[in-house]
Parts: C-alpha cells; sequence; structure tokens
C-alpha cells in the first residue's frame, strides 16, 4: 500500500451510534479535493452519551480504515475524527479587553487577546473545548462588527460560540484509535464536517438548518451569514413523538429574528417522504434531503448519504493541511503563524 506525505493525503472518520464512515482524500495537480476511498463498518458503538466498548469500537475503526485504504491504495497514520451526540454541548461566551481612555487602533493582536478572554470563562472540568467560532464584535457598545481591525475604539468586546465536548468521551475515542493503530489528528464537531459537503459560500449567507437524525440523538446545526450560530442536541432520535416540536423551539429561541431559508435532513434510513412532510409541516421551512455538493474523486460509493460526514471531515482535513504546509514552507515563526491563523479565522467566518 502507498504511502504519501501526509500533507497530501487525509484520513477522516465519522463516528455515530451505529456505523463509523472512513473516508481517504488527497488533493489532485489543480490542487482541488479528490475523494479516493470510501468504507464503513456497523455495530453497537455509541450509547447516548459516549463509547459502549472500545475494543468493539476500535475494530470498527479498523474495518472501515481497511476498506477505504484498499480501495484508495493509500495510508495514513493520522486521522480527522467527527464526533456528536449527547456529550456535546455549546454555549455562549464574551470577552472584553480595554484599549485605551483616548481610544487606539485596533490590531490583530488585540482581536487575539479579546477571544482569549472569551475562552477563558469557567466550563466544567469534566469538558474540552473542541472548537470557539467567533460570533460578532461589539467596540464601545456597537455591535454587529465583523472585523474591527483597524477601526479606533477604547474598548473591544466578542461573542464567541464553545463546543464542549465530555472528556472521558474524548479520551474513549483517542484509545479506540489508538487501538487501531492511528493517531489523532483533530477532533470536528459534525455539523461543521457536513457544512463543508452541503453547503456552499452562497446558502452559508442564509439561515441554514442542518438536522442529523440518528437512533441514539438528533443534531441540529444553525448556520447564518456564514458562521455557525447555534448547536442543538436531544437525547432521543428525531422519529420519537415531541422531538420535533422541542427542536422548533429550540430553533425560534436560538434563531431570534434572523430568517431560516432551508432544513438540510441528514440520516440515510431515517428519512422518508412522510417523515419530511412532517418537518415542513412543524417547522414551516423547506426542507431537502442532504446531498454532497461538487464532491469529485474515484471512489466508488462517492455519493453515498453514509459518508456525507466523513467526506466533509476530509474536505476540512485537506484545508487545514494545506495552511500548515504553506506555513512550514514559509517558514513562519511561531508569532507569523498564529497572526496568519486569525487572519484566516476572520476570512472564514466573516
Amino acid at each position: 500500500m502507498e504511502k504519501i506525505r501526509d500533507n497530501e493525503v487525509v484520513t477522516a472518520l465519522s463516528i455515530y451510534s451505529c456505523r463509523v464512515s472512513a473516508c481517504i482524500a488527497t488533493l489532485d495537480k489543480e490542487g482541488f479535493p479528490n475523494i479516493v476511498g470510501l468504507g464503513k463498518s456497523e455495530g453497537k458503538l455509541l450509547g447516548g452519551r459516549g463509547v459502549l466498548d472500545v475494543d468493539i469500537l476500535s475494530m470498527a475503526i479498523r474495518d472501515s480504515l481497511k476498506i477505504a485504504q484498499e480501495e484508495a491504495n493509500l495510508s495514513s497514520p493520522k486521522t480527522f475524527v467527527s464526533v456528536t451526540g449527547g456529550s456535546i454541548t455549546s454555549e455562549k461566551s464574551r470577552g472584553m479587553v480595554r484599549l485605551s481612555q483616548r481610544g487606539e487602533e485596533i490590531t490583530e493582536r488585540n482581536i487575539r487577546d479579546v477571544l482569549k478572554v472569551a475562552n477563558t470563562i469557567p466550563i466544567n472540568i469534566s469538558r474540552e473545548i473542541i472548537h470557539s467560532i467567533p460570533q460578532d464584535f461589539i467596540i464601545d457598545g456597537q455591535g454587529d462588527i465583523k472585523n474591527p481591525v483597524g477601526l479606533s475604539a477604547v474598548k473591544l468586546e466578542a461573542e464567541t460560540l464553545l463546543i464542549t465536548a465530555h472528556t472521558p468521551f474524548l479520551h474513549n475515542i483517542i484509545k479506540s484509535l489508538n487501538l487501531a493503530g492511528l493517531e489523532l489528528e483533530d477532533i470536528v464537531f459534525s455539523g461543521i464536517a457536513l457544512s463543508k459537503c452541503l453547503l456552499s459560500a452562497d446558502t452559508l449567507e442564509k439561515g441554514i438548518v442542518l438536522l442529523e437524525i440518528d437512533n441514539n440523538f438528533t443534531a441540529l446545526s444553525f448556520f447564518f451569514d456564514n458562521v455557525l450560530r447555534g448547536v442543538d442536541i436531544q437525547q432521543k432520535s428525531v422519529i420519537r413523538d415531541g422531538v420535533l416540536e422541542s427542536l422548533k423551539e429550540n430553533i425560534d429561541r436560538m434563531c431570534g429574528n434572523k430568517p431560516i431559508s432551508k432544513v438540510i435532513l441528514i440520516g440515510g434510513g431515517y428519512i422518508h417522504e412522510d417523515f419530511i412532510e412532517k418537518v415542513d409541516s412543524i417547522f414551516g421551512i423547506p426542507s431537502q434531503v442532504a446531498y454532497a455538493r461538487n464532491i469529485r474523486g474515484s471512489a466508488k460509493d462517492i455519493n453515498g448519504p453514509s459518508y456525507l460526514t466523513s467526506i466533509g471531515l476530509a474536505l476540512y482535513g485537506l484545508e487545514q493541511r494545506k495552511k500548515d504546509f504553506a506555513d512550514k514552507k514559509g517558514g513562519l515563526g511561531i508569532l507569523h503563524k498564529v497572526t496568519k491563523r486569525m487572519g484566516e479565522l476572520l476570512e472564514e467566518y466573516f
């Protein structure tokens, strides 16, 4: 089996209650993502809040990855992993830094400082922050600032969305990977991974709800104006009575006066025509079954609904690899790397 440089191949694994899906992707000569290997394995893997058996999960990881590697004829020991379910929660955080009494021009360093403050809010010792997503900046009480760099102010504030995971759950995922002979490269929330293959730049500007349906949970991700604005996870399958109604109430609370244009449903066999009609009726918004956008590659089942999250995660991973490779090639020092990442973060979300 061929081994190539780490920056040229990405391994991605999506883990759900009864399925692990693996995706191997590379960059083609033009620098576009190429899906070259897919594989999946099924079993009873996760309960409502975490891993049921690390040996069973590690075996499912090995089996799914083996299928993907054989199709791709490639292997890489590092892997991105997407997670979701009852162990994931989200909350809003706010940070503030004072500049000078007479006001001063806001710099990228000020942005880093205020985001760092926003990330230092007390959280339960049993939880880890896996994503901190800037929502809005406020300067001297004025909100709705997308990029405050260059503006003058006395006080700079930032609001972020923190996505956290139960620490023992993460430890069990990492142990399962290690037992399968793999090394964790990054943990990514499934809603973020899915957005990479389901949502275009145009649709991200509108209010979009991603609704993931699993037999143990239902995960909702709300995107507006290019930003993930909220996450709501119910520890029940949406097919149970009352779950859709509860999600609708939470969407209304989460979205406020922001319009929603569409609900996108992810869940394979759980989605049928009657269910789509029910979603349309309760949410009062058009819904559609998810499909990957502008995906190409040699993998046989590239349009299979079971692989949406792992494909999106592979695209996410390739983006990170390209950025890391550019940093190494340019010989950037640590301060320049931090500054560059801050610029990328602002560009990505605003």
